[in-house]
């Protein structure tokens, strides 16, 4: 068995990081003022070429509900929760094959959670319940024999990232019961569960209601540089290694909400959230590299909605190489004729979890049936042909400027 550190992050209605005093002397501050978002922008601001890869479509590889896609120098992995199997496609969108072991043997998953593909491509790590428990199993690329299982500690996890060897998992949201205390912690621990550190610890009544506001609080860019956004905490984390380090505080102004809210319990929140009204909410850091860092948040105007939809989001994009800001409501391609409208978010109103840089490009994944409207299932394009609402993702990426 390969050695690791497992390092598990079970972020449950977080406020704020941890207990201890934050100096923010030395942390960069950004202002953002909610009413200063456009309408829309265009695409062509921020990227000069766009292409895509468009993934087969046959009986073999029909995707339904799509938790997570994983694209890597060679493969793209795409994770189906209604079929339970994750299917396997080239650079060029060709069905290549599929890892499809469900059931309650020695090898088999009862189901699909977070997933990990190593850069290598040698093995898919999945972190779901087997035979023996809530588990870390590993699948050899392209056999899919299973070649390691190991029991972890916790229960269901939203997301999981990895780097230098430390595992971190978020199951924000994910309370085991409604009407109980959940103990809520970050916690290293080594390959024979032994706890060597805490970097979080409080309790959250879940009450009535439990909810994620976004399933993929991670985002790693080329350097290898791991960053977790954290529900009702005015700041971005780096982590390294056991440490989570604010790096980046956001501030609202009077269209912020008061962190005091990630403390109370699950009911209050949804309360508060149904009663607020010109708040910002939930921001979330999808990307940060060297050229360019992309911030998400929903703005609520109304009171009595508990529901954010397509209207309340809101994209702050800084393009570093040129000092350039876009804070918008709306993407607008004017570039090619598909797709309408570019989301540049790790953890979208979709559900489908996705990485939006990949060896230099943005990304982002269209899903036809999100495009389609009133009762069109079929348009056609120059640039991706014939797309029925029944096919499967299309990948877009688009250099920048």
């Amino acid at each position: 068995m390969i050695r690791f550190i497992l390092v598990l992050y079970i972020l449950l209605l977080i406020c704020s990081y941890g207990c201890d005093f934050i100096d923010s002397s030395n942390i960069e501050k950004l202002s953002i003022n909610v009413e200063d978002a456009n309408k829309q922008v265009n695409l062509s601001e921020l990227v000069d070429s766009i292409s895509y890869i468009r993934l087969e479509t046959n009986p073999n590889c029909l995707l339904g509900r799509i938790r997570q896609v994983i694209i890597k120098k060679n493969h793209i992995y795409i994770l189906d929760i209604s079929s339970h199997a994750i299917f396997v496609f080239d650079k060029y969108g060709k069905f290549v094959s599929k890892l499809d072991k469900r059931g309650k043997g020695p090898d088999e998953y009862s189901s699909l959670g977070p997933t990990l593909v190593d850069d290598d491509e040698k093995y898919i790590e999945l972190f779901t319940n087997t035979n023996i428990g809530y588990s870390r199993v590993r699948y050899s690329i392209p056999d899919f024999k299973q070649i390691e299982k190991v029991k972890i500690p916790g229960s269901r996890m939203n997301s999981v990232s990895y780097l230098d060897d430390n595992y971190y998992f978020s199951s924000w949201g994910l309370p085991s019961s409604p009407d109980v205390d959940v103990k809520e912690h970050c916690v290293v621990v080594l390959k024979d569960s032994t706890n060597v550190g805490t970097l979080i610890n409080k309790n959250v009544k879940a009450s009535n209601h439990f909810y994620t506001p976004f399933l993929q609080p991670f985002t790693q860019n080329d350097n290898k540089e791991l960053f977790i956004s954290v529900p009702y905490d005015k700041y971005f984390y780096k982590l390294a290694a056991h440490d989570a380090i604010p790096f980046l505080e956001l501030d609202f102004g009077r269209n912020g909400i008061r962190e005091a809210i990630g403390k109370k319990t699950t009911d209050e929140q949804f309360e508060y959230i149904e009663k607020a009204r010109n708040k910002a909410f939930f921001h979330l850091l999808s990307l940060n590299n060297d050229q360019i860092m992309v911030i998400n948040y929903y703005h609520k105007r109304e009171e009595e909605a508990s529901n954010f939809s397509k209207e309340d989001k809101r994209t702050y994009i800084n393009l570093k190489h040129n000092n350039k800001i876009l804070h918008t409501k709306k993407i607008i391609n004017d570039i090619t004729a598909f797709p309408h409208e570019i989301d540049i978010n790790i953890a979208p109103l979709n559900n489908v979890v996705r990485d939006v840089w990949h060896d230099g490009y943005l990304v982002d994944i269209v899903m036809p049936y999100d495009v389609m409207k009133d009762g069109v299932k079929e348009i056609f394009t120059n640039e991706v042909g014939s797309v029925s609402i029944s096919d499967n993702p299309i990948i877009v990426l688009m250099k920048l400027n």
